[in-house]
């Protein structure tokens, strides 16, 4: 699979940058079916309390089509990855994140602010006048027929925890344009991975969310909650990336969807790591759109 680059023009000196590897899941993960039970919710995010009723699975779907490595495109080689607060406009001026991106910057880059990219197959990106805070939102896309057996569309940045073993949030605001993925498997929305792309990832395939854990083992888990086409909701996700006792809770608009514990979430411990925002997929069988606002990192 190709990579194209792209010609940056921001002014990539204030940015912090470096080269992550981007890879949807580890190919010999092996699955993870013993250890600590794994739990979704309908309660608030308040309460930690799971019903026993929704179906969860250590049996991963067969997504060994989408093990690859894409190539990411370095917005700038100079600048050192993140060790301190960014303060950018909006969204990001108006609250306090370890790292910000509201795509409201002054730049006409959709990469702006971000360490490098990936582009692939059908995938697109631009920035967009339909926003969860004005003026601006990252549009994706993935466009069938796709020329690609893998599709990507989407931004990347270096960051390093204050720990190997630090609780780690990524959140953002997004709007699907169909509830579901049209594909054979599905689609990463938001990640938070080591290198060689063993993390903590919530994506969507045709049947709704879900969320991935790729460490020493492979662990998978659908969410129940269904989200409406056109309508903004509100992704949360807190971890730990560790290769033994890892977790993972997320919540949907405030509600505890998910919260697994005791489990792999790395292949190897460290404070590096790439906090991915956007699509990688396999190729889709229907055009996929999805927006993106208000993307940050923190370490609670």
């Amino acid at each position: 699979m190709g990579s194209r680059s792209i010609a940056l023009v921001a002014a990539c000196t204030l940015l912090s940058c470096s080269y992550p590897e981007f890879e949807f899941a580890a190919a010999d993960a092996a699955i993870d079916s013993g250890g600590a039970s794994d739990t979704a919710s309908s309660d608030t995010a308040s309460s930690d309390t799971a019903s026993s009723d929704t179906a969860s699975s250590d049996t991963a779907p067969d997504d060994s089509s989408l093990d690859t490595t894409v190539d990411s495109v370095a917005v700038d080689t100079a600048a050192p990855v993140d060790t301190m607060p960014d303060a950018l406009l909006g969204f990001c001026a108006s609250f306090a994140h370890f790292f910000c991106n509201d795509f409201d910057s002054s730049s006409s880059e959709p990469t702006f602010g971000w360490s490098s990219f990936d582009l692939s197959g059908s995938g697109a990106f631009k920035l967009d006048t339909t926003a969860k805070s004005a003026p601006r939102s990252l549009r994706t896309s993935l466009t069938a027929p796709s020329p690609s057996t893998f599709d990507a569309a989407a931004v990347n940045r270096s960051i390093n925890a204050p720990a190997a073993d630090s609780l780690t949030r990524f959140e953002a605001d997004i709007m699907l344009e169909t509830a579901n993925y049209a594909g054979v498997q599905g689609t990463l929305l938001l990640k938070m991975q080591r290198a060689g792309g063993n993390g903590i990832g919530v994506g969507i395939d045709p049947d709704g969310l879900y969320v991935e854990l790729v460490g020493a083992s492979y662990h998978w888990l659908q969410l129940p909650t269904k989200v409406t086409a056109g309508k903004w909701f509100h992704l949360r996700v807190e971890g730990k990336l560790l290769v033994a006792g890892g977790f993972a809770k997320v919540w949907v608009d405030g509600v505890l969807a998910a919260d697994i514990t005791g489990k792999s979430t790395a292949v190897a411990e460290g404070v590096s790591r790439t906090f991915v925002v956007g699509l990688y997929a396999d190729a889709p069988i229907a055009t996929f759109v999805a927006r993106f606002d208000n993307a940050t990192v923190d370490f609670p």
